[in-house]
């Protein structure tokens, strides 16, 4: 398989998985962020910094990883010796 079918391939069959974990994640700390009350300003700092890391996680691992191993992967055959 070239390099360049291996990873739409494992981007196809990993994207469904990737993002139902990132999006039950995101919307759960929604609240954290948004509610008001006593107290709050301490932890909606610290939601906004974990939602915002989860959220450029998710894009990098979505579009930026790909595209630097197609990248570097340019016209290599992943045979059966590159498995580990």
């Amino acid at each position: 398989m070239k390099a360049k079918d291996a990873i739409d391939n494992a981007l196809r069959t990993r994207i469904r998985p990737i993002c139902m974990s990132t999006l039950t994640s995101l919307i759960s700390l929604f609240p954290l962020v948004l509610t008001p009350g006593a107290g709050a300003e301490l932890y909606r700092g610290l939601g906004a910094v974990i939602l915002g890391g989860l959220a450029f996680s998710t894009v990098l691992t979505m579009f930026v990883i790909p595209a630097i191993l197609s990248f570097f992967l340019k016209d290599k055959d992943m045979g059966s010796e590159h498995i580990i």
